[in-house]
């Protein structure tokens, strides 16, 4: 973490963290050209009170490769591999022991060894596994895979110390003790944070914010936990009027449109909240 010089960033700020697929990029891995002067301009309006990160399972390359450089630019830094990894946009640090990227890389040569049907591709990891099951809109939905592997690693060896999670594209395997939260706390301190995400990969990120936001194609957090319900689900007009701990639930505010016009709602009402 010392290695790194986040310029940008102030004590008096307060913090939005972004997840990738599913909330900033849309169903093509992309943001949309009549979309990206929209959202720079909230973006830079809001800078001066917030510090922006994206929250990613995804690599650095990636991120280059699908948010349009003008966006990037906003950002004070990444939160990679669903927490495993820092990027202040120049360099990367893992962050967990060598022992536990030794873990997940043994177990990556079991998957890779494994030839599921569902996997498309790996994604390329430093101290996570990606296993693609959709390319843009083509392929399975990752939920599937998501639980036969959850099912297969006590046949594989002894991975008790790994996460099975997904994203809306992906199944992620990342060390227990890291999430994007986690990873994300790390860099913000103590200051407030504002999470925007779909996943459930995000589900810690979502938990632990002090105001979360949901694009309208996110997962059914609500329902995913049974009878031990975690999440309350609310309008994003909605905002502001109730309190987030409300029956001890905590209330994540719902958009009406999807992907990155989901953002943008969020967006607006942040800003509109600021003035």
């Amino acid at each position: 973490m010392n290695s790194f010089s986040f310029t940008d960033i102030s004590p008096d700020k307060k913090v939005i963290a972004v997840d990738l697929h599913g909330t900033l990029l849309d169903q093509e891995w992309s943001v949309s050209d009549p979309i990206v002067p929209q959202l720079t301009g909230l973006m830079k309006s809001l800078k001066t009170a917030y510090d922006f990160y994206i929250c990613t399972g995804n690599n650095r390359l990636f991120v280059e490769q699908h948010v349009p450089a003008e966006i990037r630019k906003i950002f004070t830094g990444y939160i990679l591999e669903t927490g495993a990894v820092f990027s202040n946009k120049d360099t990367e640090e893992i962050i967990i022991d060598r022992t536990a990227v030794e873990t997940i890389k043994d177990l990556e040569n079991k998957l890779h060894k494994s030839r599921l049907p569902e996997v498309l591709f790996f994604g390329h990891r430093l101290a996570s596994i990606s296993l693609f099951t959709k390319y843009k809109k083509e392929g399975k939905d990752p939920r599937r895979l998501c639980s036969k592997i959850s099912q297969m690693l006590p046949q594989l060896g002894c991975y008790d110390k790994l996460l099975v999670t997904h994203s809306d594209v992906a199944v992620d395997i990342v060390y227990k003790k890291v999430s994007k939260y986690s990873g994300l706390r790390r860099v913000a301190g103590s200051r407030p944070i504002i999470a925007i995400a779909d996943s459930l990969n995000d589900f810690e990120l979502l938990k632990n914010a002090d105001h979360s936001f949901v694009p309208a194609n996110s997962f059914d957090f609500e329902n995913y936990t049974g009878s031990n319900k975690v999440f309350c689900l609310k309008d994003v007009t909605d905002f502001g009027k109730y309190r987030d701990d409300e029956k001890h639930y905590k209330t994540l505010y719902r958009t009406k449109t999807a992907h990155t016009n989901g953002l943008l709602e969020v967006l607006k009402k942040i800003y509109d909240q600021e003035r």
